[in-house]
């Protein structure tokens, strides 16, 4: 009886870490920073857009842990599938091809977020993420973005790998910003086999 427990635990132990595995290889998570030094105490105003390019609403971005946005300034601006604010998470679905986030804040020395995105693609042009920064009078800061959204950050998401691509500001615009620093967080892949190990032991207890 006891080795028949043992077996049942087992095979719900793998079965739940084969059904989760995949599904977390769907997400991808991100951390951001950007040296605002040279602007910090600047009125601006933070954009996120999600672009949808393959047509299909399949992807969903959550954006938090914001600091150095200082107290919002204004209340935000949605279109689409966006909602949210500064002061908590900002959430981002392709219900639309254009799906926007936007909301004005005071600058600190350095702005720091987390991206979370799922990784759907189903071929052709892909789901873009962009994150870019308006002046005080509703500008886009120029970067040297060569596809002309002025974005200091795109993820286009693919499967598996979403690419990234950071920019500076274009020299001699009157900003002096850096490309913002992005590096990915591993998915919590140990607390999930943790759970269903706990599930497994509770089984052989009975």
């Amino acid at each position: 009886m006891y080795h028949c427990r043992l077996f049942n635990c087992f095979s719900l132990l793998l079965g739940t870490c084969c059904l989760l595995v995949p599904l977390l290889g769907q997400a991808s998570m991100f951390n951001v920073s950007m040296n605002t030094s040279s602007i910090g105490g600047g009125s601006f105003s933070v954009v996120f857009d999600l672009i949808d390019g393959d047509g299909m609403s399949n992807n969903q971005i959550t954006l938090g842990n914001f600091m150095g946005f200082g107290n919002p300034l204004t209340s935000p601006n949605y279109v689409g599938g966006a909602a949210g604010d500064l002061s908590s998470t900002v959430l981002l679905s392709d219900n639309l091809f254009l799906n926007e986030f936007v909301q004005g804040f005071t600058a600190g020395n350095m702005l720091n977020f987390t991206i979370n995105l799922t990784n759907n693609f189903i071929g052709g042009t892909p789901d873009s993420f962009i994150f870019l920064l308006l002046d005080s009078g509703g500008s886009p800061i120029p970067t040297q973005d060569p596809f002309g959204t002025n974005a200091f950050l795109s993820i286009d998401i693919v499967q598996d790998l979403p690419v990234i691509q950071t920019y500076s500001t274009v020299p001699n615009s009157g900003f002096n910003l850096g490309p913002p620093t992005v590096t990915s967080v591993s998915e919590p892949i140990s607390l999930w086999l943790l759970i269903t190990g706990l599930i497994g032991l509770r089984i052989m207890r009975r």
